[in-house]
């Protein structure tokens, strides 16, 4: 007998058996199942496809959807008998959490895949420690660690429990040798999209504004954090010392309160914004743009100014017969002063 005529003759007592009448589960491969077996089995070879087109699942009762769709027969059904089959998803997938999070994995898990993240974050968000910032993007087993392998129930919510490393190398600034607090939201707060990106809140006593805003944390505490001084000349001596239009460091009595000329956005330009309101109005009136420089009228120190170097001071006689009604004239810069206090010719 040839092979291709014993392989037909195999065929047909395999059908005949198949079709013969018995007991239910009598001898069958696979129990109490009366499909036809075609719609499995390859009639030429017998052999079974990864997924047989010709079966259709949802007949069963369960539908094959997103990665069962994909999955083999025998991927579910260890046995032959393919009714013995479970009917919880930890028959088939390993419970890494050991019964610990309940049986119902559809909670966290989906069939599309097996991590499904969105999922995963919404039912985190319930619970009270809601995944933002940095956190919605970091692996579960990253903070769920502990003597139990995936252990989720009792992990610390404090962030040093988790970044304490990072608390350790982070040398700009060295948390260790500045005693920082462990804390770590009182910096980098729960909203940052990394460790570096602090969003730390500077106390209302010295808020944060313009320039300050992206210094350094070291460039004012290079001493440490606590009893770090306020006042501007603290951090700006060399600021003041090397500013030249004035000279700071030459003029008398130049003021050390550095904010009533500069502002926080940047140390130049400067604008002394008080003087119109208590001196004189150089930033309104006749004398608005009449000036470059803070040295065209204080020469010699900002208590003492000069008038007379712009008005007429090349023709003291012509001013002088410009003011012969005024009783006790005196070409000086103090007595322009006291009669013309806003600068105004006919004050």
């Amino acid at each position: 007998m040839t092979r291709p005529t014993m392989l037909a003759a195999l065929l047909i007592l395999l059908l005949a058996w198949c079709a013969a009448p018995r007991s239910p589960g009598q001898g069958h491969p696979h129990g109490e199942m009366d499909r036809d077996c075609s719609l499995c089995h390859d009639e030429s070879s017998w052999e079974v496809p990864e997924r047989p087109p010709g079966f259709d699942h949802e007949t069963t009762g369960f539908v094959l959807e997103g990665g069962h769709a994909r999955a083999g027969c025998r991927d579910c059904h260890g046995e032959l008998v393919f009714a013995h089959v479970g009917s919880h998803c930890a028959d088939c997938h390993a419970d890494i959490h050991l019964g610990r999070l309940g049986p119902a994995c559809h909670d966290c898990h989906g069939t599309d895949d097996w991590v499904d993240r969105p999922r995963m974050i919404q039912e985190h968000n319930t619970t009270a420690f809601p995944l933002v910032g940095a956190h919605e993007r970091v692996d579960c087993d990253a903070c769920h660690t502990g003597v139990l392998a995936s252990g989720y129930l009792g992990t610390p919510t404090d962030c040093y429990f988790c970044h304490a490393v990072e608390y350790a190398e982070t040398i700009d600034p060295d948390h260790i040798a500045s005693d920082f607090g462990t804390d770590c939201r009182i910096c980098h707060g729960v909203f940052a999209s990394s460790w570096g990106a602090a969003d730390f809140i500077h106390p209302g006593s010295f808020p944060l504004t313009g320039a300050h805003a992206v210094l350094d944390c070291n460039a004012c505490h290079d001493a440490g954090y606590a009893g770090t001084p306020t006042d501007c000349y603290a951090c700006h001596q060399s600021d003041y010392a090397g500013t030249t239009d004035p000279d700071h460091s030459v003029l008398a009595d130049f003021d050390t309160d550095c904010a009533r000329c500069h502002t926080a956005t940047a140390w130049e330009p400067a604008t002394y914004a008080e003087h119109d309101a208590i001196a004189f109005p150089i930033y309104s009136g006749q004398h608005a743009g009449r000036w470059s420089s803070c040295l065209d009228c204080h020469e010699t120190s900002y208590p003492a100014f000069e008038c007379i170097f712009c008005h007429a001071h090349d023709n003291e006689t012509e001013l002088t017969l410009e003011h012969d009604e005024v009783s006790g004239f005196i070409y000086e810069s103090f007595w322009c002063f006291e009669c013309h206090p806003n600068g105004e010719g006919e004050d």
